[in-house]
């Protein structure tokens, strides 16, 4: 197996190799693009001394902790324990004894009907 792998490594390589020569006249102006403003904000920050580049690495994570404190995201859904399961809210439930039925309309405890 290992002495396949050269092969697959090499198709890998080949079949990237023509995605990137067909998508040429759409990358290449982004490249030239992304070296023109790394070049103009390298003559910008002084390359010599990394502080600045500390600076803004430091405020960059307080503001993100910050925010992230002050918006954590998506809260998870409200879980309820019941007989040592816990059960989500949108689960369907047994009308006769509460447990939840998962995909079937007949309750897996009791053996109720639920419609």
């Amino acid at each position: 197996m290992l002495f396949q792998l050269d092969d697959i490594l090499r198709a890998i390589a080949y079949y990237v190799g023509l995605i990137l020569n067909f998508l040429k006249p759409y990358i290449l102006p982004v490249g030239e693009w992304m070296i023109i403003w790394v070049e103009y904000l390298l003559n910008f920050f002084p390359t010599e001394d990394l502080t600045i580049y500390f600076a803004i690495f430091i405020f960059l994570i307080v503001i993100g902790a910050i925010v992230n404190s002050k918006w954590p995201g998506d809260k998870p859904k409200a879980i309820k324990e019941k007989k040592g399961e816990r059960i989500d809210d949108s689960v369907a439930k047994c009308s006769n004894c509460g447990n939840a039925l998962g995909d079937s309309e007949i309750c897996p405890y009791c053996g109720h009907v639920n419609k």
